[in-house]
């Protein structure tokens, strides 16, 4: 293709998520608050409707006694109800924080987080029908302090966005699951990438990486 076009491509697709940062999912509208969110001492309440079944799954900060585990949970529509929390984190004296959520197209929930004592973001996955989250799997590199994850949906890639060490980093992935064989497949502005990255991995090995001044 035209590298310009590539180049205008990639510059839109730059700043389409970097205001996503700064905007929560479906910030202003109001809905049902879940089962033991508590926002005296609970953080901010992020919450997304699928269009495939009509369920609003929430995610939050929840503190759990000295440490904090990303709670989340879904509201079915056909009964009423919330699902009872499933912490993320429960009881391993880690702080988790700051969650974000994304939908693909087939359903399938995507949770991005930060952890605080390790500096990592992470990402688990709800495939529509499972039982369970997928165990999370870290998307930024060690020895950097990474925060503020941002999870959009752009055509058919998962969009994450956070912040490490001041700079803001992009990273695109085709929706696949099990996480653990999560590989970026064909990308029209940046070409084909590698299989995703293991813990160790520092040099962004299976997403495409874009640093942006913060």
């Amino acid at each position: 293709g035209d590298p310009m076009a590539r180049k205008i491509a990639s510059s839109i697709l730059v700043c389409c998520v970097l205001a996503a940062l700064a905007t929560p999912a479906l910030a202003g509208a109001r809905f049902q608050e879940p089962r033991r969110f508590d926002p005296a001492t609970d953080g901010d309440l992020v919450q997304m409707v699928n269009p495939v079944d009509g369920r609003t799954w929430g995610a939050w900060t929840y503190r759990n006694g000295s440490e904090t585990d990303i709670a989340v949970s879904s509201l079915d529509k056909a009964t009423g109800r919330w699902s009872e929390p499933f912490l993320v984190g429960r009881d391993d004296r880690t702080d988790q924080r700051s969650p974000a959520l994304a939908i693909d197209e087939r359903g399938s929930v995507y949770l991005a987080f930060a952890e605080r004592e390790t500096g990592l973001v992470k990402l688990s996955a709800f495939a529509r029908g499972a039982m369970d989250w997928t165990v999370a799997v870290p998307v930024s590199s060690r020895g950097k302090i990474s925060q503020s994850p941002s999870l959009r949906m752009v055509a058919d890639r998962v969009v994450l966005a956070y912040v490490a060490d001041g700079i803001v980093r992009i990273r695109l992935f085709l929706p696949a699951l099990p996480l653990a064989n999560f590989t970026d497949g064909p990308d029209p502005f940046f070409g084909d990438h590698p299989p995703f990255p293991t813990e160790e991995d520092s040099g962004g090995n299976g997403q495409q990486t874009m640093d942006s001044p913060d």
